[in-house]
């Protein structure tokens, strides 16, 4: 037999009732059913400051490379510092570029100098790739090391160019972006493809979207190969190129970033 209910209790009881019939219960799930309406789950950016010279900034190469990481919906955000003919020394100089590293938040910092294959600045890109982890490091950072290429006159020096760079990566533990590399691994596939602009040194649309290609794959971890063929965002930019070629430019940038995984410069 159930206890006799006191006036108080039984108000109680009918207020408790009311409330829970106003209450918003929110969403409702089926078992085994996803919510249909899950809370959102904010994705933050990766954020990627670039350091170099004429060849980052050739054919907006810091754009290329956020255009395909929107292309397979990653969350991207970059600046870049460069300056024609400027190598990692004369940028040091810039108390700004030095806050811009200790404010920026940053998940990467890629460094950027010229080719760098004679011995004497091979030294110097060890040396200023040091100067630059120092505070890289400092503000929670990583770094990378965006490999570039000889003038098309110096091409026995592709070689000096690699172990310049992979020397400069493996002194700070930081991960190589070999572009150099994938453009011999591009010509390989197909010795016509248009990598040199006009000039003979600095890249044409696809020397820059293939280089654009390896940092992506760097940076991420992921194939290029899954990267579209033509990304959303870049068809006018790629137009110039065929669908072929644009397969070769994914297939060269994947070998060098499974390469640079297995060096353990990654």
């Amino acid at each position: 037999m159930m206890p006799k209910l006191t006036r108080a209790a039984v108000l109680l009881l009918l207020g408790a009732l009311v409330y829970s019939c106003n209450k918003d219960p929110g969403p409702v799930a089926l078992v085994g059913e996803p919510n249909p309406h899950p809370v959102p789950v904010p994705v933050a950016d990766t954020r990627v400051l670039y350091i170099g010279n004429s060849l980052t900034q050739a054919n907006n190469l810091p754009d290329l490379v956020a255009g395909i990481a929107a292309a397979v919906n990653v969350p991207w955000a970059s600046q870049v510092e460069a300056a024609g003919g400027y190598g990692l020394e004369d940028h040091w100089v810039s108390t700004s570029l030095q806050r811009t590293i200790a404010n920026g938040n940053w998940d990467w910092v890629v460094l950027q100098q010229g080719p760098s294959a004679l011995p004497e600045s091979r030294v110097n890109l060890v040396y200023w790739t040091q100067q630059f982890d120092v505070k890289i490091r400092a503000a929670g950072a990583h770094t990378a090391l965006y490999m570039v290429w000889p003038d098309a006159t110096r091409y026995s020096a592709f070689d000096s160019v690699s172990a310049s760079y992979r020397a400069a990566a493996t002194a700070v533990g930081g991960t190589i972006l070999p572009a150099g590399d994938a453009w011999i691994a591009a010509w390989r596939l197909d010795g016509s493809l248009p990598l040199y602009g006009s000039d003979n040194f600095h890249p044409d649309i696809a020397g820059s979207y293939l280089a654009a290609l390896t940092i992506f794959g760097g940076l991420t971890g992921r194939s290029p190969l899954d990267v579209p063929l033509r990304p959303a965002g870049l068809e006018y930019v790629l137009q110039g190129l065929t669908d072929g070629q644009l397969q070769d430019l994914r297939q060269a940038a994947d070998t060098v970033i499974t390469l640079a995984a297995h060096s353990g410069l990654e």
